[in-house]
Parts: C-alpha cells; sequence; structure tokens
C-alpha cells in the first residue's frame, strides 16, 4: 500500500467518545381495573422500571378513591376516582391516574381533574434558562 492509501483509512485504535442520551420515556397504560390492590401496584411499578419509563398515563385503573401513593424508591401514583356518574355497575374499571418516577415526581406542578374521562398534569422542567420557565403537559384521556 502506498503512504498516501493508508493516510485515507480510519486510524485504529482509537476511540470514538459515548454520545450521553438524555432520554425521558412517557406512556399509557390501560390498567383494566387491576390497581386497586398494593400488590397490584408493586407490579406495575417492577414494570415501569422495567421499561425506564418516568411518567405514565393510567386508564381503568379500578379504583374509586382519590389518593397518591408514594411506592418504594420515591415513586408516586397519583389516583383519580370516578366522580361524576352515579351510575357505578359493579367490578367497574373506571379511574384515572398517573403514574410518576422518583425522578420527576419533585417536577410536578399541577394535577387536574377535568371529569371522569380527562385529567392532566404539568411539570415544570429542571435547568432551564429560559426565564419564563418551561412546563410538560400530559393529558390522560380515556
Amino acid at each position: 500500500m502506498s503512504a498516501s492509501a493508508s493516510a485515507s483509512e480510519p486510524t485504529r485504535g482509537k476511540r470514538k467518545r459515548k454520545r450521553v442520551r438524555n432520554e425521558t420515556r412517557f406512556a399509557t397504560f390501560n390498567l383494566q381495573g387491576k390497581l386497586n390492590h398494593p400488590i397490584n401496584r408493586e407490579k406495575l411499578l417492577s414494570d415501569m422500571r422495567d421499561r425506564h419509563i418516568k411518567v405514565a398515563a393510567l386508564q381503568e385503573t379500578g379504583c374509586g378513591e382519590d389518593g397518591e401513593h408514594t411506592l418504594e424508591g420515591g415513586h408516586k401514583i397519583i389516583l383519580m376516582g370516578r366522580r361524576e356518574s352515579t351510575n357505578i355497575t359493579q367490578g367497574s374499571t373506571l379511574g384515572l391516574g398517573f403514574f410518576v418516577s422518583k425522578e420527576w415526581a419533585d417536577r410536578i406542578h399541577t394535577v387536574e381533574y377535568i371529569n371522569d374521562r380527562i385529567a392532566l398534569i404539568t411539570f415544570t422542567l429542571k435547568d432551564t434558562t429560559d426565564e419564563r420557565g418551561q412546563a410538560v403537559m400530559i393529558i390522560n384521556m380515556v
């Protein structure tokens, strides 16, 4: 090989710099009424960890109550039970909620129940240089 040919070949042994991935995963889950027991909440947490989900909109939670549950490690489940209709059938799977990872829990700005089919959660973003601030809103619709 001539000197000019070897100069055009890539340099061997040189390491590429690895890019840092700043990735946030959002999801939506229809729970089909299976969130009404603490064991099922732990199963949900396991699924969120396995899939690296930071925030998830939850539908058909099966929970009739409003509330916030803190799970192992500081993760949260925020529940909004059925409120508007008094015609609740036996075994109803209605109810909305949000799963919020510990990394996003301190960013929660507002959680708002609109009706039995719509809820929203707003997060403020950290480390922003924008004076107005930045926010992420997730709308949970059934």
